[in-house]
């Protein structure tokens, strides 16, 4: 069993390329891996491009060249960290037959699942969404909470699906954001709790998210 995540992903590696011959896709890989890992430690105000040329190895230039800057380079970093989650997600719910009469409480159970998976495995992405390098303020932040909403919604299409015919819309919003929500906390507990094996936080949010969602999904409509 796993215990709370603490390690860091794997960064890209381009050795084996010839200087100047590595391919475009793959360096900015490299650059978001560099930026990823100075932006969770020092936070978005904290790093600076020279801080980040300096840890890479990485011409200053080359950020400009592929991201236009700092605030470019972040939310490069941010789209590409809640991507990868949102994707572990659909992933975990496509496993189920949503036609099973269980399906309701068997898709939230893998998600959940698989959202805590994707944290022990890549424990510093979760950090680029929510942890100490998240941007707070400014324009950065607004597109930071919209992607943020963009996630609520892939959950809300989710409940959607099993929720009964005519479940009103506002109802699964609501819903939605509280799950979120409560995935989000419970993280920030799980980060803080070494003891606490995968399998007890999954059974744990489960049991947690099914207490107010199986309300909604097994509920007469309102």
């Amino acid at each position: 069993m796993s215990s709370a995540p603490h390690s860091a992903s794997p960064l890209v590696s381009i050795e084996g390329y010839r200087h100047g011959r590595v391919p475009r896709a793959l360096r900015e890989q490299q650059l978001l891996d560099v930026a990823e890992e100075v932006f969770t430690e020092l936070g978005f105000d904290g790093t600076s491009i020279e801080e980040l040329s300096r840890r890479g190895g990485i011409k200053r230039p080359l950020f400009y060249t592929y991201f236009g800057g700092k605030e470019g380079l972040y939310l490069a970093c941010h789209r590409r960290a809640r991507a990868d989650m949102e994707q572990c997600l659909a992933a975990g719910a496509a496993e189920i037959d949503p036609a099973a009469p269980d399906a309701p409480r068997r898709i939230i159970d893998r998600v959940i699942r698989a959202y805590f998976e994707f944290i022990a495995t890549s424990p510093r992405r979760w950090d680029m969404i929510h942890g100490p390098g998240e941007a707070t303020a400014g324009p950065i932040a607004d597109e930071v909470a919209a992607l943020r909403f963009q996630t609520v919604e892939l959950l809300a299409a989710m409940i959607r699906q099993h929720a009964p015919a005519g479940t009103s819309e506002q109802a699964i919003l609501a819903f939605a954001h509280a799950t979120s929500g409560a995935g989000e906390q419970l993280t920030r507990w799980w980060r803080r709790s070494p003891d606490v094996t995968i399998d007890q936080v999954a059974e744990l949010g489960v049991r947690y998210v099914w207490a107010g969602l199986g309300q909604l999904l097994e509920s007469k409509p309102r």
